[in-house]
């Protein structure tokens, strides 16, 4: 028997091209099941079905899926139309020096608002506890790169930030022209709304650097910004000055920018030889007003920046940087600290010629050798001095040829080495070592003071660390409501073994910063930490802060590589309990 007309349509509904976007990932089904379906009656219908409900069960089965929503954050109405991009990446990963991207997708909310995405468990298993999260619509202010807490689909819905329901905040329009200095229209430029140059403060939504937009055909803008003030446009042109201005506190159209001629800066980066250094990144700033700008040397270590309006500058090498063209982060070369010198920019000097020089100082060597537990040496190892106090251009050590977990600093001389640091993953601890005849200890970093010449080798080991997660539970078994926090930190055996590690390396001295940990707190869940990177041996101390509960702190020392679970009772304070408190 053939199938009616009716029943084909209702097949072809359910797993055809017509399907909901649940079974229509299955068109492939369909397409080559049609003809047979159509020879074979109702029989033919309930297989072909089951095949397709079997494939979605198994697609299922191997998924995380959430249901996602875009509202406006203060009326909670559904926007539609908003480009939102997930993004999982793996652990942090020392030889690389970044958390590596696993997985990364983008979407649109429908008409309601809505969005659905699919991840793979494998993914979502491997990745790091959060998930990178941009959004943009161009009636609300945008956020990039920013990093949100990850709820799974079943989680409840809590304080905080959930990448499941994104609240976009409205901005105040913000439009203006900008011309040339003959009135005609300066198109393609790039400007950056922002509190500063910096590009921080009240309009940054998750832009690293400020807002960013070009000029259209016209030289006309339009973007929406925080309604706050004061903020400042900054404009960056290829072949004039680059500049900035206050926004009215009323924003809306803005005075026409007509733009300036600008000044040449150009100069040079040697090392201490006077020998060129090329790929070195230049920030040139001064005053309060005029934007950072870059520029990069190039083979004979020749640097020119664009236009600049005059001004006593300030030119540093760095190693982070952002991109005036995009507002995109980047990373450079930097291979040691080179002295920032200042340059006064007029008409009397500016010149394409390279008059600018920054010359490095004279280097001392600092030898380190990195090695696991067992004593292998470890060949993909990040080592920086300067994370602490200044992560964005730390230097990084350079491994030595044909010598496996053996590395070097080069570092200028009489200047203070104020954090050499293992960068390393949330499963390991590091252990650091400068006198033979003292043991190595846990240490988050050692500050070595002034180099006057080549130091001797410093030993870092690497072992598994260990991790605690603990659960707390009133004397009745129950979770705990209100405010809590559950809190750990080494003992005091640890301190005295710094301490005592610090008498036995007078020459050079060196201070040894105490191991740090991760503490991981799910959403809506305080009671119920995990806390990484725990160093193996090291006893620590959990305790309760609370205005409502206290208990006892518990002292554990875990082994290498351990995980453990801990659980910690709690018993009401009795104020809590049912006392008024006094006034």
């Amino acid at each position: 028997m053939k199938p009616s007309g009716r029943l084909a349509f209702g097949w072809l509904a359910l797993c055809g091209p017509l399907a909901p976007r649940r079974f229509r990932q299955f068109d492939w089904i369909w397409s080559l099941a049609l003809l047979p379906f159509f020879g074979q009656g109702i029989a033919g219908l309930g297989t072909i079905c089951l095949h397709a409900a079997d494939a979605v069960a198994a697609a299922d089965s191997d998924q995380y899926r959430w249901s996602c929503t875009t509202a406006d954050e203060q009326t909670g109405k559904p926007v539609a139309g908003v480009r939102v991009s997930w993004e999982f990446r793996r652990p942090y990963s020392p030889a690389k020096g970044v958390e590596p991207s696993l997985w990364k997708q983008r979407f649109i909310s429908d008409p309601q608002g809505r969005y659905e995405v699919a991840v793979p468990k494998s993914v979502v298993d491997a990745a790091t506890r959060s998930v990178g999260i941009e959004y943009h619509h161009p009636q609300y202010l945008p956020s990039r790169h920013s990093s949100w807490p990850l709820r799974m689909p079943a989680d409840p819905a809590g304080p905080g930030l959930d990448q499941r329901h994104i609240r976009l905040e409205p901005g105040v329009k913000v439009s203006g022209l900008i011309v040339r200095p003959d009135g005609s229209p300066a198109g393609n430029v790039p400007v950056m709304f922002a509190r500063s140059r910096d590009g921080f403060g009240d309009s940054n939504g998750g832009y690293l650097h400020g807002f960013w937009t070009r000029t259209d055909s016209r030289g006309r803008y339009l973007f929406y910004t925080r309604n706050t003030w004061p903020q400042r446009i900054h404009w960056y042109p290829d072949d004039y000055e680059a500049n900035s201005r206050a926004l009215t506190q009323t924003f809306g159209e803005q005075e026409t920018i007509r733009l300036k001629p600008g000044l040449t800066l150009a100069g040079q980066v040697v090392d201490a030889e006077g020998q060129p250094l090329a790929e070195i990144v230049v920030q040139a700033s001064t005053g309060t007003r005029v934007p950072y700008l870059f520029a990069k040397s190039d083979g004979r270590g020749q640097f020119r920046f664009p236009p600049l309006p005059p001004g006593n500058y300030r030119l540093a090498a760095v190693r982070s940087y952002h991109d005036t063209r995009t507002g995109e982060s980047l990373s450079a070369t930097l291979p040691f600290p080179i002295p920032a010198r200042d340059y006064v920019l007029s008409d009397a000097t500016a010149s394409a010629e390279p008059r600018a020089v920054l010359q490095a100082a004279p280097l001392i060597r600092i030898p380190v050798a990195v090695a696991d537990g067992d004593g292998h040496p470890l060949a993909a190892a990040t080592l920086s001095i300067g994370d602490t106090s200044d992560f964005m251009n730390a230097v990084l050590a350079q491994p030595v040829k044909s010598q496996p977990g053996r590395y070097e600093f080069r570092f200028p001389r009489d200047q203070f080495i104020r954090d050499l640091q293992l960068r390393r993953s949330l499963d390991e601890a590091a252990f650091y070592q400068l006198n033979r005849e003292h043991p190595p200890v846990a240490a988050e970093a050692i500050v070595l003071g002034k180099a006057q010449a080549d130091l001797p080798l410093v030993c870092v080991t690497v072992r598994k660390a260990a991790e605690l997660t603990v659960r707390a539970y009133t004397a009745e078994g129950e979770t705990p409501s209100g405010r809590i926090q559950i809190e750990a930190s080494y003992g005091a055996d640890t301190e005295n073994r710094i301490q005592a590690a610090e008498r036995a390396n007078r020459d050079p001295a060196a201070n040894f910063m105490a191991p740090r940990m991760i503490h991981i707190q799910p959403a809506g869940r305080p009671w119920n930490p995990t806390f990484q990177q725990l160093v193996p041996g090291e006893p620590i101390v959990v305790s309760v802060r609370s205005d409502a509960y206290t208990a006892e702190p518990e002292t554990v020392t875990l082994q290498e590589g351990e995980h453990r679970a801990i659980e910690l009772r709690l018993r009401k304070i009795e104020a809590a309990a049912g006392r008024s408190p006094s006034r």
